[in-house]
């Protein structure tokens, strides 16, 4: 149903203005808006004993074209907001029509149109910021549609409308901007403000389509962006090492992997543009090594040109297996109680609930380490520290090979020595005993020749500015010097982690880095700590 309106006055002067303009089309649309819910009430009996007899209701196009029709209106808008039962069907049509609404391919394209036409309508109950009336009632509305549940409304927006209406709709991918806005702004607001994780079932059909569509010129052109954003919205607010495990292990890398088997270069970008920006934060993780290792043979091989050295990353880190399958081996942790000589894996020593740093084999350490001293050290760390990703023992390991990767490299170690030199006076470095922290940063690529480099080829930035934030993240006794191996490309929120010391004195005289291990007291991965890394002294 289409309501057209003649503009002009009935005197002949001239246009009538917006506000008066959008009254008269209210007052046109409010008597068949009574007439909405009785229908559709009507139509849900009808789909009690026949499910699928919407596909043959004339009321649906016509609910469709009303409801969005009324959603550009503010003061409708408001009316609908205020009627509890029409916000609640306005939110059902759109996250469940398109499951059943199967008509032929002729008649889809119509329905679709109509369909964007809505999303377009009720994005606008989704803008504003948090405690806005319009959002936090609808996503009450939808979070009941779904059973009260939060990992419902995740299926259905990736089942419904994602996979059943986004992938396959007739429609070019520009006019389906704002239904993949309505489906992100539903899932960041679950994400941020109620924390609902997003189940592992829903990430794997999201990574299946991606890579259906990625092999497939069949499904919509939106398809492939979309799952990648997804994805790494997925990553970026997953604070569990489980999830971002899962996903490094049977997400990222096979996806990619295909892509470089299957397609051309420039399909391959527009594929995976997204996340290529983004993998190189994973690289300290134990399974991204594990799935590189697995793929890292003559089939992957460098393309010529390719401006992000994607098969050259992949060969380039294989060539670590061997040294970090040495890393996992070998990788104990001490007991934190100095007075205990214990050590033992991950699995064997206990975490400290409250700082998650120190690793205790008994009960009696812990006890005797906190009147020692930790009780200070726990509290401030755990009142300081906001947003935190914790990372497991054997990622930090990996991380710590990769920074004496990047510290022993050619010439490396003796141009961070005698920068150092030259900043000791400056940084308060005058006693050449003290030691400088080893840390690593993933921050955003800044004049690079691809997003993805070696492994061995970080930046090593020492800065002033640097320092200050390291001295109130790990709330400790302040360091007297910083070295940051910054690995580039990670992402939208840096993060930032200890990995080791080295000793000061005898670096300068022997121009030689040597780490000194410390994972039992640097073990925590901070986030945004780092927003902005300093530049060479």
């Amino acid at each position: 149903m289409i309501i057209g309106l003649d503009a002009s006055s009935s005197d002949g002067q001239g246009c009538l203005g917006p506000a008066r303009e959008s009254d008269m089309i209210l007052d046109c649309l409010l008597p068949a808006w009574k007439n909405v819910l009785p229908w559709t009430a009507y139509l849900y009996d009808a789909t009690t004993s026949n499910p699928w007899a919407v596909e043959d209701s004339p009321v649906i196009p016509f609910i469709i074209s009303i409801l969005a029709q009324m959603c550009r209106i503010p003061r409708a808008l408001d009316r609908i907001v205020s009627e509890p039962l029409a916000l609640y069907l306005l939110w059902d049509v759109w996250l469940n029509l398109t499951q059943r609404y199967r008509k032929p391919r002729a008649e889809r394209v119509h329905f679709a149109m109509q369909f964007v036409d809505l999303s377009d309508a009720v994005s606008l109950l989704l803008q504003g910021e948090p405690n806005n009336e319009r959002l936090d009632r609808s996503m009450e509305e939808i979070i009941m549609l779904c059973d009260n549940k939060a990992r419902n409304v995740y299926r259905r927006l990736i089942d419904n409308i994602l996979c059943g209406f986004l992938a396959r709709c007739p429609l070019p991918a520009a006019r389906l901007s704002a239904t993949a806005d309505c489906i992100f702004a539903i899932i960041m607001h679950l994400l941020v403000h109620s924390h609902a994780q997003i189940p592992r079932d829903v990430m794997r059909t999201v990574v299946g389509l991606w890579k259906a569509a990625a092999a497939s010129n069949t499904y919509n052109a939106i398809i492939p962006s979309e799952c990648a954003s997804l994805v790494l919205l997925y990553h970026e607010r997953s604070i569990e090492s489980k999830y971002l495990s899962w996903a490094v292990r049977d997400g990222l890398i096979p996806i990619l992997i295909d892509l470089m088997r299957t397609k051309q270069q420039q399909d391959v970008l527009e594929a995976a543009w997204d996340l290529l920006h983004h993998i190189r934060v994973l690289m300290n993780t134990r399974p991204f090594a594990r799935v590189v290792r697995r793929y890292a043979g003559p089939q992957v091989q460098p393309r010529e040109g390719d401006p992000f050295r994607l098969a050259e990353f992949i060969w380039d880190f294989g060539t670590r297996a061997a040294a970090l399958d040495h890393v996992s081996s070998t990788t104990e942790l001490n007991c934190s109680y100095e007075s205990c000589l214990h050590k033992g894996s991950e699995k064997h020593l206990k975490k400290c609930k409250g700082c998650m740093t120190h690793y205790y084999c008994l009960r009696e350490c812990q006890r005797a380490d906190w009147k020692a001293g930790h009780n200070s050290l726990c509290a401030s760390r755990n009142s300081s520290i906001n947003e935190i990703i914790t990372a497991s023992v054997l990622d930090r390991a990996y991380a710590l090979y990769f920074a004496r990767l990047a510290l022993s490299s050619e010439g490396r170690a003796r141009e961070i020595t005698q920068s150092i030199a030259r900043g000791a006076n400056k940084w308060g470095m005058a006693d050449k005993s003290h030691g400088v922290d080893i840390w690593i940063v993933y921050a955003e690529p800044e004049d690079q020749d691809g997003v993805l480099e070696k492994p061995d080829v970080p930046r090593i930035i020492l800065g002033e500015g640097v320092l200050e934030e390291c001295r109130e993240a790990v709330a400790m006794v302040p360091p007297h010097g910083v070295v940051v191996v910054d690995l580039p490309a990670g992402g939208m929120n840096e993060q930032a982690m200890v990995v080791g010391t080295f000793d000061l004195g005898a670096t300068l005289a022997t121009g030689e880095i040597r780490i000194k291990e410390q994972l039992t007291k640097y073990s925590r991965v901070y986030v945004a700590i780092a927003p902005e890394v300093g530049s060479d002294p």
